[in-house]
This record gives C-alpha cells, structure tokens and sequence, in this order.
C-alpha cells in the first residue's frame, strides 16, 4: 500500500507540479485514505452464493450451512439456508480474508450425501465431487462429524492449499493440479477421478455408499462414519490402506466396454494405485535440487538448494543455488532462478536451519549467511579457516547455532545466534560431520558421512565427546522425536560394502563417489534393501532403541527422517526414489507392530529423496534432490540430460501424516 502511494506522489511531483511540503501532505493523506477503503474492500466480501451440483446429476435438493471458527477456535454457524431449483444458496454475510469459514452442503434425499469447502475471498463457491474430495484431503486430520474443526491458525494454513487441487468457484481442477509436471508425470488426477466417479454412483445409489465405506475404511471406522465429508477425510489419512479395494469398485460401477469406461471425470486410474493419497509438485522461486526442508513458525518452507535452476549442474561442477521460501500452499516467495542469495554463498547441501524469524544457511564453499523472512541477509564472520559446511542446528535452549564443516573435521559455533561471532571448534570423533541436532538438554549430537558412529558432547565442553556406534555407514540426517531421543538415517549398513570414504575429500568428492557406487548397485526404484534408521538409546553408546533395516523396512539409501504427531517415523528413501512411513509403536487397528512399514510412497512426482517435513495440517512435504542419475554424477554428459542433474521442486502429500505440534 506504502509503494502504491509513493509512486502516485512522485509521479505528481515529478511529472507533473511541484507541490509544496503542506499542499503534498495532504494529497498523500487523501490518498491514503482512498487507498485503504479499496484495500479493506478487496480483503472481504459481503455475499456471496454456493451452488451445489454434481457432474451429470444435475441439481439436487440440499441444505448449505456456512461455518466460521472463531479466534478462540470455536465452530460457529453463521446461516443455513436450502438450495433454489438451479442449486443455488445466497448468502449476505461478509467473509474476512484473514478468517476462516466453511460450508457443507446436506443433500435432502439421502443425507448421508455431504459436500464441503473452504470459503476464501471470492463471490461464489461450487460443492460437487472435487471441491469435497480436495477439501477431505487437505483437511483430513480436521474433520469430524462432517465438520471442519480445530486451531484457527493451523486450519489457515489449508485455506489457500485446496486451491491447488480445485477451483473453489467453478468447482473444477485446480490451477496447480492442471500444470505440466502434475498432470502428466503424476497419478494424482487420476486418483482424483477415480474418487469422483464412485462418490458420483453413490449420489443415487445407497448401495454404492455403503460398498465404499467397505472398501475404503478400516473395519473400526465402518459404524462410525455416516457421510461422504467423514468418509473420504478418514480415508486420506491411511490411503494406502485397501487402495485396491476402491479401484475394484470403481471398475465394477463403470465396467470396461469396446472404449472409455462410463465414468463422468476423465481421465481415471487404469490399474490400482499403491495409495489413493494426492500429491502436487511445486516449482518456481529457485528451487532445483533442495537438500534439507525446514518450515517457520508462519508456516513457510524453506530450502537451500544444491544448484541453480536451468544450469547444467552436477557433482563435478556446477552454479550453486540459493534459498527458497514457499508459502504454506506451496506459492514461491522467492526469487525466480537465484532464490534469496547469500553473501558469498555458491550452493548449499544439508545447510538449513530456522528459528525465531532467522533462517541459516551453509555452503559448499564455506560461507555461512542468515537471512530475514523476508530475505534480506546479515552478514556473518567466522575466525579461522573452514572448509565445506554442511547441517545447521539450533539450540532450543539458548539459540545457539552449530555448523558441520564436512572438511576440516570441525564445528563452527555461534553463541546465542550472533552471526557476527562464529568461532571454529575442533570436537573429538568427527569424520566429515554432515547434520547436527541439538536436544533440550542443549546436548549436541552429530551425524558423520565418513564414519559408523554419531557424535554427542556438551555445549559447556565441545573438547570432549562420546561416539554413540549404529549399524550403518555414511550417516545423513538426524532428528528429534517427541521424547527427545535421537533418530539418525544411514545411507547403507553393515551387511553391505562400500566405497571408504577420505573423510578429507570434498562434500561432493564423496557424492560422486558414493553416487557412482550406488548408481551401477541400485538403479532407480530398486528393490534392493541398504541402510537403517536407527533409534539411539541415550543411556547407552552401544545398544540403540530401535533398528529399522532389511527386507520388510524396503530401505534403500535413507536419508533425511522426521516423525510426526503420533512419533511415527518418516523418511526419504534416496536410492529407492521416495518416502517410507513406519510405526514406532504397536498400532492395532492397522495390524502394525512397532517397527513395522507402514507405507512406502512411490510416485511420478518424485525424485531421489533428500528431506522430509511434516506440517502443522498433516502434510508431507518432499525434496527431490536428484533427477537424472547419470545426469549428476557425470557418467552421461548428453545434451538432453545436462540440465535434469538436479531434482525438479518440492512436492507435498495430502493430509497423510499426524500433523506437527510445532
């Protein structure tokens, strides 16, 4: 608004009269104010209308009740009214951007039939099929009793993120879902189709409802759902589970003739899916090749990126890239290309970090730099030589930052988060510290590439530290879970042999090592299982909690791990070019023990998987570091290739995971 106004007074001054102090002043407030009423109109509404009507089904008879949650997080019905004969309720009440409200549609002839969606800042919100079926994924951990409810800061966070699936005001595909890379290199619409098409059957036949909930939900579920909004939020949150159970339906409602199946939404699944989970994938605002994912107390994801996007970048040469910022719907907030660029930073790998309105990021090339929210960079000063850094960890006691220097065997500290006062620590037992997690004891564990073992020591001594040992090499990412206990990713394990690492090569020396090792071992999707997730028991160095390796964990080359509200275990699974999910704790309902997978998340809109998130919603968010695997480690040097080294953007599944608590 500021911006607005001052380009209409230097036009005034500079194009056309000189305007005196006073005489200037005051059109500045005049416009001010005339500006501000237009703002404040364009950030609500006053009515708006909700038509209800399903694809080939015409209008049905219906109930529409419009909800808001309050501040103090409480439902609140704001009007109901019934559809007119073309389907259509109108609603007088104004609709403020910075809220949040929802409306449900009960159809009358047979109630159990139930549309729902958000309502953002337009005039006009279309129920049917695809607005309910986006809005159950999205909001999947927040529905119950055919109600949307919960935290009004976390429900914000999926107000704009179904847009990416549907068009709230023409009720079809949304603007995200129609871009190339997701409609072509992804299952995602046809999933969504398919869904469509039996809630679709099942708006005229009760018998089709009642085989979808058979079908789709776990026997516990069954007698507790009682409409379509509760169905296929209870579904999303263990889509895989029975996945070919709804394709069989859908292929019994809409058998296969001489051509198309009947199906009213094109295009649909020809072969049943591993899970009925939608996902997107996000690009733009620089990233290419993200290494680790790290979300800010708004919401905001953030990564620093291996390489630039567009160049012919690998691990024998490259540009380095910059930071990416991406709204809770996944809009890029940052520069095209470049992203936030650093002072002095050419690429980051495992360097992210964020906290209390800084986001820290490491280079290859030995520069540290933080950053505002808004992307402006402070500058930072380290005494004494360092070499590739790598994993940033912040102190959840005393916001102090730990920097892994991959090369030079050491730490740089930063007391308190000055950037101004890095210092170089040489700590005991490192071999090429790649990640760092600091607990809330203000106890600092590090995960070494070159080396069997994590290092713990103490913020008060760094000079001396405890190798805790786990079965598994070349150490990448570490995470607290909820009881503070420590969980670490090995690319492989003890049962297999791998190249010896110096640990004074450079970071991506060892990728190129490591990688062309694995390349000609393990192709793209493989079966073959290497690498632990391993579970440390911080009374002991020897014997950890939990181990999580061979043929049931189908691990290949895991990577970042995270659990989420329900400390389940989350991680991508590099080699094998996805993202496993796993149970540390019995869960009987399922018929899961502790240790058990509880899925393994292949999709089109995946690459080789470097980092996880999971969000406040629910949400699993995915780096895609890698692409083309020859591409990257230099072996295939093609023209066609060059640029596809890099993985291609972040994607996001929907409402598959507990959702966060921080």
């Amino acid at each position: 608004l500021t911006q607005k106004i001052n380009i209409i007074i230097f036009t005034l001054d500079s194009n056309f009269i000189k305007i005196n102090f006073i005489m200037k002043n005051i059109i500045y407030l005049f416009i001010l104010t005339f500006l501000f009423a237009c703002n404040q109109t364009n950030n609500k509404i006053d009515s708006f209308s909700v038509e209800v009507k399903s694809a080939n089904q015409g209008f049905s008879a219906s109930t529409v009740e419009i909800y808001q949650i309050t501040s103090n997080n409480v439902e609140k019905l704001l009007g109901s009214k019934m559809t007119d004969k073309m389907g259509v309720a109108k609603f007088n009440i104004s609709i403020k951007e910075d809220q949040f409200y929802y409306v449900k549609a009960i159809v009358q002839e047979n109630k159990k039939l139930q549309y729902i969606s958000v309502v953002d800042n337009s005039e006009k919100i279309v129920l049917n099929e695809l607005s309910t079926i986006a809005n159950a994924a999205v909001f999947s951990n927040f529905i119950q009793n055919g109600m949307i409810s919960g935290e009004l800061e976390r429900l914000k966070l999926g107000k704009h993120a179904v847009n990416n699936l549907v068009d709230l005001q023409s009720g079809n595909y949304g603007e995200t879902l129609l871009s190339g890379d997701n409609l072509t290199e992804s299952t995602t619409i046809g999933k969504f189709n398919t869904l469509a098409s039996i809630f679709n059957k099942a708006l005229k036949d009760s018998a089709t409802y009642e085989n979808w909930k058979k079908a789709a939900l776990l026997e516990s579920e069954i007698k507790n759902v009682e409409n379509t909004i509760d169905l296929l939020s209870h579904m999303f949150q263990h889509s895989w589970f029975q996945s070919a159970e709804q394709f069989n339906l859908f292929t019994k409602l809409y058998p296969r003739g001489d051509e198309l199946r009947a199906a009213p939404f094109l295009p649909y699944l020809e072969m049943a899916p591993n899970e009925f989970a939608l996902a997107v994938r996000f690009s733009g605002g620089g990233i290419f090749s993200p290494g680790k994912l790290e979300k800010d107390e708004h919401g905001n994801i953030w990564t620093g990126n291996n390489w630039m996007p567009g160049s012919q970048s690998n691990t024998l040469r490259g540009i380095g890239g910059g930071m990416s910022k991406l709204s809770p719907s996944g809009k890029a907030l940052s520069p095209d290309i470049t992203g936030f660029v650093g002072i002095g930073v050419n690429g980051c790998g495992w360097g992210t970090a964020v906290a209390k309105g800084q986001v820290w990021m490491s280079s290859f090339n030995g520069q540290a730099c933080v950053y505002d929210y808004q992307g402006n960079v402070r500058e930072t000063k380290v005494e004494g030589k360092v070499g590739n850094l790598m994993g940033v960890g912040i102190s959840p006691v005393n916001d102090d930052v730990w920097i892994c220097d991959g090369t030079a065997n050491q730490m740089i500290y930063f007391k308190g988060g000055d950037p101004l006062k890095g210092i170089t620590i040489k700590v005991p037992n490192l071999a090429s510290p790649f990640s760092v997690v600091i607990d809330n004891n203000n106890d600092v564990w590090v995960g070494n590439s070159a080396g069997y073992w994590v290092t713990k020591f103490s913020t008060d001594n760094p000079t001396v530290s405890e190798k805790y040992t786990v079965p598994g090499v070349s150490i990448r990412g570490l995470s607290k879970d909820l009881n503070d206990d420590i969980w670490v990713s090995c690319n492989s394990d003890m049962g297999n042999a791998m190249p010896t690492i110096d640990p004074s090569l450079t970071i991506m020396e060892q990728f190129t090592l490591l990688g062309r090792y694995a390349y000609e071992t393990w192709p793209p999707f493989t079966e073959k299982r290497v690498g632990a997730l391993v579970l440390l028991d911080k009374s002991t160095s020897t014997e950890p909690k939990m181990i999580i390796n061979g043929e049931e964990a189908k691990l290949c080359g895991p990577w970042g791990n995270i659990v989420d509200g329900e400390n389940n275990l989350w991680a991508g699974n590099f080699l094998a070019t996805g993202v496993v999910h796993y149970a540390t704790h019995d869960m009987p309902t399922l018929g899961l023990k502790k240790g058990d997978l509880i899925h393994r998340y292949q999709m089109g809109l995946f690459q080789e998987v470097t980092d996880v998130l999971v969000d406040k919603m629910g949400h699993v968010w995915v780096a895609n570091n890698w692409n083309d695997e020859a591409a990257v480690l230099g072996v295939n040097n093609h023209q066609a290739t060059s640029t596809k080294g890099g993985g291609a953007g972040v994607s996001v599944i929907y409402g598959v995971a507990s959702p966060s608590f921080n």
